[in-house]
């Protein structure tokens, strides 16, 4: 619990400099990182996703995450494109379709987290 509080300690300073005054690109750098690793960590707790699949969707993540600064449109067409192809190539792929389903699913789902 120490170690908890002391890392809080250490890391509140840097997270309300980062919220109040970051510059934009420092802000997006973070924002990238963060939505590929929260991505990234859902999938793998799913053992039907494979490691190459791990990194599309964490690559996807973050291209929708950023897509906002371009404008609203940029947002839509960038989670519309990233979900297709992504269910595309899940389906393409040769082997069982059930699993391809649940990998089209599971990929779908760390992509928009």
């Amino acid at each position: 619990m120490l170690v908890r509080i002391i890392t809080g300690l250490v890391l509140a300073p840097a997270a309300v400099w980062g919220i109040l005054w970051a510059p934009k690109p420092v802000m997006l750098a973070v924002l990238v990182l963060a939505a590929g690793r929260c991505a990234d960590e859902l999938v793998r707790m799913f053992p039907v996703i494979r490691p190459r699949d791990r990194f599309l969707v964490a690559a996807q993540a973050s291209a929708i995450a950023c897509s906002p600064l371009f404008g609203w449109q940029a947002f839509a067409i960038v989670l519309a494109l990233s979900t297709a192809f992504w269910l595309g190539a899940c389906l393409v792929e040769p082997g069982d379709l059930a699993q391809a389903a649940q990998r089209a699913a599971l990929g779908a789902l760390g992509m928009v987290y």
